[in-house]
């Protein structure tokens, strides 16, 4: 049996690192619109800009492409996934199913004093007129933070990691800060009030609107 060299085993997680730091990279700018739905991803201007060579920028293309962020186009190269009609309904659908489980979690052990801090940085948005970045901070905090990490359910916060960038990425082709946080307020103050059944309408209402947002430029 051949004992591993630990020089090895370091080469190894040095390259690890930096295909997850390539990763997170582009996985960032997918999500926040800056390399948009249908652009091409320039490997060899990638590794000039990154100081790093093509290989760990491949590597973490091809995470992406198994996520379903990045798609292949054989002797062509890679590029942004577009989203179809359809992919945007089946992930809010998804999207749907999975929040307002979560809702059904966090109103077991609801935190008052959490929603009211939430409730507070609603009056806050709506004081400085909606700003969209701020807003799209609050959404991601309340969709992913609040109800899926909140939910305590650590199986549907795995599941729900498998597709969480795609998740956040229909969260910003479907923002409309004012509605988003009429809708947030609905949300919350059935929960500070002990009405599930008007909170979970209150989310289906609100995803079923952001899908409408999301699908009406197809």
């Amino acid at each position: 049996m051949v004992e591993a060299d630990p020089r090895n085993d370091k080469v190894g997680l040095e390259k690890r690192t930096l295909v997850s730091q390539v990763y997170d990279y582009l996985r960032d700018c997918i999500v926040n619109l800056s390399l948009k739905p249908g652009d091409r991803i320039d490997v060899k201007g990638l590794a000039q800009e990154l100081s790093v060579s093509q290989t760990p920028i491949r590597e973490a293309i091809h995470k992406l492409v198994e996520q379903g962020l990045v798609e292949p186009k054989p002797y062509v190269g890679y590029f942004v996934a577009r989203l179809s009609r359809r992919d945007i309904q089946e992930l809010f659908d998804l999207r749907k199913s999975l929040e307002t489980l979560a809702l059904r979690y966090v109103y077991e052990n609801v935190d008052e004093e959490k929603l009211k801090e939430l409730l507070k940085r609603l009056d806050d948005l709506e004081q400085h007129g909606f700003p969209v970045k701020d807003t799209q901070k609050f959404d991601e905090d309340f969709h992913l933070g609040f109800l899926i990490k909140g939910s305590g359910n650590r199986w549907l916060e795995k599941f729900a990691n498998g597709v969480i960038d795609l998740i956040k990425l229909t969260t910003r082709l479907s923002m409309n800060p004012k509605a988003a946080c009429e809708e947030h307020r609905t949300i919350l103050e059935a929960l500070l009030h002990h009405d599930i059944s008007t909170g979970t309408k209150a989310l289906e209402s609100h995803l079923e609107r952001a899908k409408r947002d999301s699908i009406e430029p197809w």
